[in-house]
């Protein structure tokens, strides 16, 4: 592990890096290490890794103000924001607060979860969802899409 180019003010300036909406990764190239030089302070030095996570609340604070006065009509500069890069941005770096998703949990002794994005998307519910490949498996000759697909004279899963 590469401690020895640490410095106790990276903290600070980490801080203040990431409160500009810049990434925690994209710190490595303004000390000038590798990215994962900074990982491996954060096992090494506490007071890094909470620098790390106050940083990472200070640029989505950054992100969420600008989508808001986004959404108010304000300017960036001398321009509007581009609200779809923004919320892209917050989409994929801050999954856990703004990714589409839907949890469903079974009631069963296994405890199934499942997290699915853009539920919408889904067919109805009852719908079979199986593709033509995967109903070769199946032991069933009644099935109408396999008679079909063999009628056909499709033999590609063959």
């Amino acid at each position: 592990m590469n401690n020895t180019k640490y410095k106790p003010e990276y903290c600070e300036q980490l801080k203040k890096h990431m409160a500009e909406g810049l990434s925690f990764k994209s710190f490595s190239a303004v000390v000038g290490v590798a990215p994962s030089t900074l990982f491996d302070w954060l096992e090494a030095y506490p007071e890094f890794g909470e620098a790390k996570e106050i940083g990472t609340n200070a640029s989505l604070l950054f992100w969420e103000r600008l989508s808001i006065n986004s959404a108010m009509g304000n300017l960036v500069g001398d321009r509007p924001a581009n609200i779809i890069a923004i919320i892209w941005n917050m989409k994929n770096r801050f999954k856990e607060d703004w990714q589409d998703k839907q949890v469903v949990e079974s009631s069963n002794s296994d405890s199934l979860k499942i997290t699915m994005a853009y539920p919408e998307l889904l067919p109805p519910p009852g719908t079979p969802i199986i593709d033509v490949k995967a109903r070769e498996l199946l032991p069933s000759k009644d099935d109408p899409i396999k008679k079909e697909t063999e009628e056909n004279g499709d033999n590609s899963g063959s």
